[in-house]
């Protein structure tokens, strides 16, 4: 391990990290981890074992990528690989409102007492159900089509 695949590995994965939902969600590309074998990590590194590492030694010969090099770059890229898409992004939220709405909506679940047993400030609107927080996962913020400003979410709601 180099830090020169530390520094590049952690450079790709967070264009990974922040480029993922901005290709995903706001432009609606094509998926930038689309799978488990995410074309932004591979193709990556197929253009630098046949394209990249040609060129580096005939420039220099130390200058080319190790396989474990290049291990390491891959490792550290497929590990931001779970925020964008259908990783954290798109099922870490829902997963946190859900719960008040479930037990606003199902009775096993207000039987049961299922929020009892999660401290309130893990929730948003303290595992309250609130239409503020629960309806736009279900219908969506603003108009369809139409992109939403920062100021749209309810922050506050949000707050432990």
């Amino acid at each position: 391990m180099t830090v020169r695949s530390l520094i590049l590995g952690l450079l790709g994965a967070v264009f990974i990290g922040g480029v993922g939902y901005l290709n995903d969600s706001v432009l609606r590309l094509a998926p930038l981890v689309g799978n488990h074998l995410p074309i932004s990590v591979f193709g990556i590194l197929i253009l630098c074992v046949i394209g990249l590492n040609p060129l580096l030694s005939l420039i220099r010969a130390s200058w080319r990528f190790r396989g474990s090099e290049l291990a390491v770059i891959v490792m550290l890229m497929l590990t931001a690989c779970c925020i964008p898409g259908s990783g954290l992004m798109r099922t870490f939220v829902p997963t946190l409102a859900l719960p008040a709405h479930y037990n606003n909506k199902l009775p096993g679940w207000s039987n049961a007492a299922v929020l009892s047993h999660v401290p309130p400030e893990m929730l948003p609107a303290g595992g309250q159900y609130d239409e503020a927080v629960i309806d736009p996962l279900f219908h969506g913020l603003g108009r369809p089509g139409e992109p939403i400003g920062l100021s749209d979410v309810p922050w506050s709601k949000w707050q432990g």
